[in-house]
């Protein structure tokens, strides 16, 4: 896995270093080209001074060129400054023999470069002042301060025309003097492609140059939130942004003052925001390619039953790496790298008490990196911190779990889960019988200070599954801080095999609960007002009559189960009533799994696509032992196996939640995975 990411690390070196080069050529072709390559001989001494400061202007211009165009490709402040520095001072070398002739000696302050971008007022700025002699002139003591900006200011949005179907931009240079010049081919915009999943750049098909430094310019299928990048004729970039935070309100289910456990929220690069394996916004507002040293994440939170609202507050966060249209975890994102369609913001929220989350960036190019952002920082030490042990040999403590990965080196691929003293073991993977391992070794995530921990394993067996054959298996575990429960998301993979193969599956397992004692209950209504369920006497149950049909385009149940949660405990509530929790977690312990409804579809698909046997939960209770398990292919209703030769992918995303002598309800939780939040989006 991380060979993967040092060599997508290593490609876009090289890429970056290419374009750099080709920027190196142009900006010094640029710089030679707009200075007298002869030597300078003015008419007289007024001539002369002012030949000197305008050269020096164009060295300070083509730098800045230099460094802006760096920033760009690669996020890196200090790398461009060094760049645009070393530029700087060649081109006054270079002064030097022009200017012989006067006897020309000088010495440069160091330059200054700033660049504040992604934001509605953006701009590039470059300084330097150079201390001069014409001493064939009889002059000394000289001094030329160079000032090179680009400014530029988005007036739509917010201040749009009727139509608002155009981008409304001001720019100016240094000293607030209006840039009156420009054309259409030095304005660009990037906007975001859903269907490509990154933002494309577009020019205008629309320009308009008011005169007066005022700019109205559009192109095909216009929208409010888009990047703008300006380069004027002196070749300097600006990159400017319609909005520069996203905001997103949640409005909390009636029952969720009681849960206070809580969550991981994701934020997509596309600004989608999704929890507990549901997205609960549709994209509006993607995050721009910023450096991720760049990102800050705010919260507020319900102070009264009235509604009022706390001032917005840092909250730990952290930027995460994935590949695959994020379904496998590359580790933690560097600062320096640009934000991107393979990365995710997490952070945790609250349904008890947070009102909204709101994702901004910094554009500063000498911006720090806030200390909220992860890994180990002093205000970022309240999670998987060394006084909860991040690990203790193969143990992962998040402040609420401890968690025995040694069954994951080498042997079965399971956890021991433990909590308040009670210990549960977590199972992953069971084809045609045979039992799944781990000879490929797992992967942390983990460092002092995470939002969450992510491992991934592929799980597989030497000898084979027997007569599955072709099948390989993903598992991402995603635990957060200070949590009862653990994410888990897991594929089965299909292969095509000769069609004379007789490939049989009869048992198909992803992931099962066992536990010594308890009582077993599992949902069985699709009306999540009542929330019924049933109780697991002796024996073995299975729940696979999940069926579904197309009726005006709306998903309607047919019969059967409705099982999206499941969970064995020790101690029942009392009274039992069906429209609450049969058990009572502050009693005793409570160990199951939580699944939304998308899921529960994609666990019946690959029986369903092949029409036969079935899939689903399958519950197992005897006098001494319980057990969960979550089964495409359940064994008790396919005797005579599933022959296929075809390729199929299973994906499955669930919750595990373990709690002992727990003020969390996981009753609660699955009505809040049935019913998320809605959730307002604004800039």
């Amino acid at each position: 896995m991380m060979i993967h990411k040092r060599s997508k690390g290593g490609q876009f070196i090289i890429l970056a270093a290419a374009l750099i080069l080709i920027i190196m050529v142009s900006v010094v072709t640029f710089l030679y080209t707009n200075i007298p390559t002869n030597q300078i001989v003015a008419q007289n001494v007024l001539g002369a001074v002012n030949s000197v400061e305008q050269a020096a202007d164009k060295v300070l211009a083509a730098s800045a060129s230099y460094y802006s165009t760096i920033l760009n490709v690669t996020g890196n402040y200090t790398y461009a400054r060094q760049q645009a520095t070393t530029l700087t001072f060649a081109g006054f070398n270079t002064l030097y023999n022009l200017y012989s002739y006067y006897g020309f000696t000088y010495s440069v302050t160091q330059p200054v470069f700033s660049a504040y971008w992604y934001s509605p007022i953006s701009y590039t700025y470059a300084r330097s002042t150079v201390h001069f002699n014409l001493t064939s002139l009889g002059f000394t003591g000289l001094n030329s301060n160079a000032t090179q900006e680009l400014l530029v200011r988005i007036v739509c949005p917010p201040n749009c025309p009727p139509k608002g179907d155009a981008a409304i931009v001001e720019v100016e240079a240094q000293g607030n003097s209006p840039l009156t010049n420009l054309e259409a081919n030095n304005f660009y915009f990037e906007s975001y492609n859903n269907r490509l999943n990154e933002w494309v750049k577009q020019y205008p098909t629309e320009f308009t140059n008011y005169g007066n430094g005022t700019y109205s310019l559009s192109y095909s299928g216009f929208q409010n939130a888009y990047i703008l990048g300006v380069v004027d004729q002196r070749g300097i970039l600006a990159i400017a942004s319609s909005y520069s935070s996203i905001t997103y309100t949640f409005n909390w289910p009636t029952y969720n003052p009681p849960i206070t456990q809580p969550f991981v929220v994701q934020v997509y690069n596309n600004g989608t925001l999704s929890m507990l394996g549901q997205l609960l916004t549709q994209q509006q507002y993607p995050i721009p390619p910023v450096p991720v040293k760049d990102i800050l994440v705010n919260e507020t939170n319900t102070t009264s039953s009235n509604g009022g609202v706390t001032k917005p507050f840092q909250v730990p966060f952290q930027v995460e790496d994935w590949a695959s249209d994020y379904t496998v975890p590359l580790g933690l994102a560097g600062n320096e790298t640009l934000f991107s369609s393979f990365q995710m913001v997490a952070a945790l929220v609250a349904p008890s008490k947070t009102k909204s989350l709101t994702v901004y960036w910094e554009g500063l190019d000498s911006w720090n990196q806030t200390p909220y952002a992860i890994p180990c920082t002093q205000q970022s030490r309240q999670y998987f911190t060394a006084k909860q042990s991040c690990t203790s040999g193969s143990t992962i403590m998040n402040g609420a779990l401890s968690i025995d990965t040694s069954k994951l080196q080498g042997n079965q691929v399971q956890l021991l889960v433990s909590v308040g003293g009670k210990t549960f073991t977590v199972s992953f993977v069971r084809a045609d019988g045979q039992t799944s391992m781990n000879n490929g070794g797992i992967s942390y995530t983990l460092v002092p200070g995470v939002v969450r921990d992510i491992i991934q394993v592929e799980p597989e067996n030497f000898a084979g599954f027997n007569n599955a054959y072709s099948v390989y298996f993903q598992l991402v575990l995603l635990i957060p801080a200070d949590t009862n429960y653990i994410e888990v998301f897991q594929r089965a993979f299909f292969v095509n095999v000769p069609s004379n193969t007789q490939r049989n599956v009869n048992d198909l397992m992803l992931n099962s609960i066992q536990v010594n004692g308890g009582s077993i209950f599992i949902q069985n209504s699709p009306n999540s007002a009542s929330q019924q369920w049933s109780e697991v006497q002796l024996g073995t149950q299975v729940f696979d009559q999940y069926n579904q049909t197309t009726q005006n385009k709306k998903q309607a149940i047919v019969g059967g189960q409705y099982h999206l949660w499941g969970m064995i405990c020790s101690a029942l509530a009392s009274p039992q009533q069906q429209s609450s929790d049969p058990c009572s977690p502050s009693k005793g312990f409570t160990v199951g799994f939580i699944m939304a409804q998308s899921q529960l579809q994609s666990l019946y698909g690959f029986t369903n696509s092949v029409g036969q046997c079935g899939g689903g939960v399958l519950a197992s209770a005897s006098s001494t032992t319980n057990v969960l398990e979550i089964d495409p292919v359940l064994a008790p209703t396919c005797s005579q196996g599933i022959g296929f030769d075809g390729s199929y992918t299973i994906s499955w995303w669930g919750a595990l939640w373990f709690g002992y002598h727990s003020s969390m309800d996981a009753y609660l939780v699955s009505q809040l995975v049935e019913n998320p939040p809605t959730v307002s989006v604004e800039t």
